[in-house]
């Protein structure tokens, strides 16, 4: 940055034999050493932006100084922004559209500060009001990130960059190229019997399976082919359970206090078990030996002993013990109280309270998951729809998330990567899709009537909700990607690699870049071209689906010819 033509006006002394420079502060060149007009131009370079400065001047002939002195102001220096990566192109509402902005001086002063405000326009050269608008995201080395969740409909982004510092000026982005935004609707559903509640999906994916609470059966859906089949089990059905080799169904029953056990390779009930009082929530240990049963009205938990098909014990807990969830090594279990406002944390080698863990009051903790490398515990809790998030190292809650106030949350599920959760809204139709790494509402999706019941199939493609008062499931698709073998690429050969995926309509690198040469195709999700550098290159590809996103790393390493 420089102040140039810095006016130095003085009176011209006679005979002048050149002066001197008083440095306050200094930093002045190109001053004409013996100048001939009342003024004269010098230049000042190497100034802070934005900041006055005063110089002297002084004159030396025949032993008579005059002075003069100047005063300059530093002008702003430009910024430029710029969007990257916005992703996805296109989605159904409820998808979290996101932008990448970039704000760069025209000098070294470093990155510019401030925050930036990201919109979505629907004239192409985003004039006009903006549809939707960010909060101020603070720049980060020069970067900020915003989400929005628009409605159905054709949008633009814009950045804009506004500065919190004093020698930078504002900026704002381009218009972006089209954004798309579908209405997912409803998704389809596969009708059941009488008040779906509990549901569970089969180790293998192959079936899924529903208590029907006022039929007094569980329904049995073929997922290849959506069709149901029944299984007669008694009054009241309420939820489910799947031994870890899907041979064994357990099903609660809680008005005559006992556990169905059902033969899943003739559907034949096998056993009813008496437990506790008015049982609800089940969960089978990853081992099978043992389940897990949240009494209701007799504040404990019963113990089952798979292979004797008997309780071996029952462990006091909290007021209104309404779900259990068995941690992934076995070693501990899980149990929300809604009535007292507190989680149980059960050793199952003793079989005793190891920890208690206390909510807010009026929380009313209902359904509960633990995460698959067993690191976090996921509680929703119904009173005032929200998750709370237990750190399992120190058994403390240590995030919360806030759902839709009053929607009545009534169950979760956590997808078999551990990157989403699944949330069932009773009251508002819906199912939140929460991103676990941010621990934020990523997506909401309108279901039937009244969901209470959510499962995930083990490979990740589909949920399963149960909608009590329409008598159906609704079938979820989420969009995969796997990473699959990666082939290495060649200098000078042509390349072809297609991301292996499920449910995704639409593919974009949203972080790092592809090898010079090569093109992802946004549509099929193949990677072509002609590589024509050598080394290992990482990026991030994420594909977007009609319920949510998928994201994933790979890495293609190019050898040389």
């Amino acid at each position: 940055m420089t102040a140039t033509n810095a006016a130095l006006s003085w009176t011209q002394p006679f005979e002048p034999t050149g002066y001197d420079l008083v440095q306050s502060p200094g930093l002045l060149t190109g001053c004409v050493a013996n100048p001939t007009a009342s003024t004269t131009n010098c230049t000042a370079s190497g100034l802070t932006p934005n900041t006055s400065y005063t110089w002297s001047l002084q004159a030396a002939v025949h032993n008579w100084r005059s002075a003069a002195s100047v005063s300059a102001t530093t002008p702003k220096q430009s910024t430029t922004t710029t969007l990257r990566n916005t992703t996805p192109q296109s989605g159904p509402t409820g998808t979290s559209f996101t932008a990448t902005a970039k704000v760069i001086g025209d000098d070294s002063f470093g990155s510019p500060a401030g925050t930036v405000t990201f919109s979505h326009h629907v004239a192409a050269d985003c004039t006009g009001p903006a549809s939707f608008t960010t909060a101020a995201q603070t720049l980060s080395e020069g970067s900020a990130t915003g989400s929005l969740q628009p409605t159905a409909g054709t949008y633009h982004w814009r950045a804009t960059y506004t500065p919190t510092d004093t020698f930078n000026t504002a900026s704002t982005s381009t218009c972006s190229e089209a954004i798309t935004v579908s209405s997912a609707g409803t998704p389809p559903s596969v009708t059941v019997g009488t008040s779906p509640v509990g549901v569970a999906v089969s180790p293998g994916g192959a079936h899924v399976y529903v208590a029907n609470y006022s039929l007094g059966t569980v329904s049995v859906i073929a997922t290849a082919t959506n069709t149901v089949s029944t299984i007669v089990v008694g009054g009241n059905p309420y939820e489910v359970a799947l031994s870890p080799d899907g041979t064994r169904l357990y099903v609660s029953r809680p008005y005559v206090d006992a556990v169905v056990v059902v033969d899943t390779a003739t559907n034949l009930v096998v056993k009813n078990i008496t437990v506790g009082t008015y049982p609800w929530g089940l969960a089978v240990t990853p081992d099978g030996a043992h389940v897990y049963v949240a009494n209701y009205r007799s504040k404990s938990v019963s113990v089952i002993n798979t292979a004797t098909n008997a309780v071996s014990a029952s462990i006091p807990v909290g007021v209104y013990p309404d779900a259990v969830a068995v941690t992934p090594n076995g070693a501990h279990v899980y149990v929300t109280n809604a009535g007292s406002d507190t989680v149980s944390v059960l050793d199952t080698t003793s079989n005793t309270v190891s920890a208690t863990i206390p909510f807010t009051a009026g929380a009313a903790p209902a359904s509960v998951t633990v995460s698959p490398n067993g690191a976090r515990v996921y509680v929703v809790n119904s009173g005032p729809s929200t998750v709370s998030v237990i750190d399992t190292v120190t058994n403390k809650v240590s995030v919360i998330i806030p759902l839709t106030l009053g929607a009545n949350s009534a169950a979760v599920a956590v997808s078999p990567n551990g990157a989403h959760l699944y949330v069932a809204n009773a009251n508002a139709n819906t199912v939140s899709v929460i991103d676990t790494a941010t621990n934020k509402v990523s997506a909401t999706i309108p279901v039937g009537l009244k969901p209470v019941g959510v499962a995930v199939s083990p490979d990740g493609t589909h949920v399963y909700v149960t909608n009590e008062n329409s008598y159906t499931v609704s079938v979820l698709a989420l969009p995969v990607l796997s990473a699959g073998a990666v082939p290495a690429a060649t200098v000078g050969i042509p390349y072809s690699f297609t991301i292996p995926a499920v449910n995704v309509a639409s593919f974009v690198v949203t972080s790092g870049v592809l090898p010079v040469g090569l093109t992802l195709n946004a549509s099929t999700g193949t990677i072509t071209g002609t590589p024509t550098t050598p080394g290992p290159v990482t990026f991030t590809v994420t594909g977007a689906g009609l319920y949510g996103q998928a994201v994933l790393a790979y890495t293609i390493i190019t050898v040389h010819n």
